[in-house]
């Protein structure tokens, strides 16, 4: 493989990962360009800075959740610190001039640096230091080689994390479909929650890449790197029945932006298309569902009226009608006339009500099925017309800020 080719797919395009594997190819691959751009340019000692960091991550939740017994957090600091002093010399090594803004630091922030965790302790990565510091420290290659390695970092962490999301969200449905007691449950839950914590320590991975990436570039905000919020966190269950208030929910950007890094507006319009298919065909069985339900009522209203048009006819009949074997027939009259009364009524209500609400009849020469047919609404979409709206909204905003800016510069 093309050395350079073999830089970008380790950097550029993000496979960074915490396996052996990914240390091995880089040894192979840091003795071919150490020729080309010096020694120690990518040394594999250098990148386990990000297994650092990430034991850094757990070790902090743990503390900060009380998942940890005192001395198991005691073991686990000095394991962590002499991991960092070994880091720290290979850093030194690799990168000289940081020795200086170390220990100006450690001068400046003395008591602070004492009363520093381990898992709080600065690693002084470029991302840590300011741009200023970067440019005289002389820090400006490394800064560069960290930058490609965080882009890889968040889009694997945005890739497991959904993946955990989707592995979450299957091992709760089992759980809640075939869990029973309280035994099944609690072992089931501790499943759940392993990959819950997972879940949680790919979010907190992408948002400790962003910030760095935000230092790197020395800017506030990445479009290729939205921010990472709690409620983005989340997946409808496109397996399962839609549940109560998904459909006023929407997908999280996670779900439509595809790799972050790298990919042309076609290709990101194409993943937005694939990703859309599944909740598209939902809401279009949803409609045709609610549409078919909106006609049974409609039905049901019309066969009401008919039905109480009909009961009023015969009692009208019986009313007018002279019993054989009772001489008087006033009661009999008064008991129809009354029922006739019920259902003249209950059916001018239900007229009333039904056209209120946009019903209609079929005409005398039309059948019901040709009639719902005729006022079923179309699922087709024009969409020149949608275009053609979109950009008018479009021009008539352009408009609207045009006009604003310019009464403001008279105003002024």
């Amino acid at each position: 493989m093309d050395v350079m080719v073999l830089g970008l797919y380790l950097g550029v395009c993000g496979l960074y990962c915490e396996n052996p594997w990914y240390y091995r190819v880089c040894e192979d691959y840091n003795g071919v360009v150490s020729k080309i751009l010096g020694d120690g340019w990518l040394n594999p000692r250098i990148l386990s800075v990000q297994s650092l960091e990430a034991h850094q991550r757990e070790l902090a939740a743990a503390i900060r959740k009380g998942e940890m017994l005192p001395e198991e957090i005691r073991v686990a600091r000095r394991n962590l610190s002499a991991e960092i002093r070994r880091y720290r010399k290979t850093q030194l090594q690799q990168m000289p001039d940081l020795g200086d803004i170390i220990a100006a630091r450690k001068e400046d922030d003395k008591e602070e640096q004492e009363n520093v965790e381990v898992e709080n302790e600065v690693l002084f990565l470029p991302s840590d230091l300011a741009q200023s510091e970067i440019q005289i420290g002389g820090l400006k290659k490394f800064a560069d080689i960290e930058y490609k390695l965080r882009e890889g970092q968040a889009n694997e962490a945005i890739m497991m994390l959904s993946n955990s999301i989707i592995h979450c969200m299957l091992l709760n449905d089992t759980r809640w479909r075939h869990s029973r007691g309280v035994t099944m449950n609690l072992r089931s839950l501790k499943y759940v929650n392993g990959i819950a914590k997972k879940k949680n320590g790919y979010a907190a991975a992408y948002r400790q890449a962003r910030i760095a990436l935000l230092q790197l570039s020395d800017t506030e905000e990445l479009q290729d790197f939205p921010k990472l919020e709690s409620s983005d966190l989340y997946a409808k269950n496109a397996a399962g029945a839609r549940g109560l208030g998904e459909g006023s929910v929407t997908d999280s950007w996670i779900w439509t932006y595809g790799r972050l890094k790298g990919m042309s507006d076609a290709d990101k319009n194409d993943f937005r298309h694939a990703t859309f298919k599944v909740q598209w065909f939902r809401a279009r069985a949803d409609m045709d569902r609610w549409i078919e339900e909106v006609e049974i009522l409609e039905e049901e209203f019309r066969r009401f009226i008919r039905a109480c048009d009909k009961m009023s006819q015969v009692w009208k009949d019986l009313s007018e009608e002279r019993p054989k074997h009772h001489l008087s027939v006033a009661g009999h009259r008064v008991y129809a006339m009354e029922k006739l009364t019920m259902y003249w009524t209950m059916a001018q209500r239900a007229r009333k009500a039904f056209a209120e609400c946009g019903g209609g009849w079929p005409e005398r020469d039309e059948d019901l099925s040709s009639y719902v047919e005729g006022w079923r609404p179309t699922t087709d979409v024009d969409w020149e017309a949608v275009e053609k709206e979109s950009r008018e909204d479009e021009e008539e905003k352009s408009k609207l800020i045009e006009e604003t800016f310019r009464n403001f510069q008279e105003g002024v």
